[in-house]
């Protein structure tokens, strides 16, 4: 198979996806992403509804954000585009506070589980988690660690300063980098090599 027929197989896998769960914003997201890609399948309109579909269903994901943007600017948005990547820079990247921990919640199955017993929640804790954050869905894809976070978030950083540089010259855009380099500094101690991670 060419390629451009593996993508056009992908773009009809990623729309039965949507047809089949359309609460998936990460279905959504990868859509928008096939039909971003160069080829006779480009579609920056389709892109863009689909990346706002997504960006709807999960607001606080700071990839969906990015890729509106992108869409955006590649349609020649700028403006829109640049409002976009500003709301995504306004977005956390660096709090987990309301990923649980292993000592507020114990594993779930007798094989996960240190002391070989199924408990939802640890006998050493000493506060029972709300129940709004007890037995939730699955999510629909795995929370990002913090490294992927800051990924994203100077990922998004460097797009929104390529485009300030695009719409309003260099000497805007040099004075900006400052802000991302100060960002970068105070978070730098993620910024570790893929092999220390683990």
């Amino acid at each position: 198979m060419t390629r451009p027929q593996l993508l056009k197989q992908a773009l009809n896998h990623f729309a039965s996806a949507v047809n089949f769960n359309s609460e998936s914003a990460d279905a959504y997201y990868h859509l928008a992403v096939a039909l971003l890609q160069a080829g006779s399948t480009r579609d920056l309109e389709g892109c863009i509804r689909a990346a706002r579909h997504a960006v709807e269903l999960e607001s606080n994901e700071i990839r969906y954000w990015h890729l509106l943007g992108l869409a955006l600017s590649a349609d020649g948005q700028h403006t829109q585009a640049r409002e976009v990547l500003e709301i995504g820079e306004s977005l956390q990247t660096d709090e987990d506070d309301d990923i649980p921990n292993e000592e507020t919640f114990a594993a779930t199955s007798d094989t996960e589980s240190p002391r070989g017993t199924e408990t939802l929640i640890s006998p050493s804790t000493k506060k029972v988690p709300s129940p709004t954050s007890m037995l939730l869905p699955l999510p629909d894809h795995p929370r990002p660690s913090k490294e992927d976070l800051f990924e994203h978030g100077l990922h998004l950083r460097v797009t929104l300063l390529s485009l300030i540089e695009l719409t309003d010259g260099a000497e805007i855009a040099s004075v900006k980098w400052v802000d991302v380099f100060a960002w970068f500094a105070e978070r730098g101690g993620w910024a570790r090599p893929v092999t220390e991670r683990k």
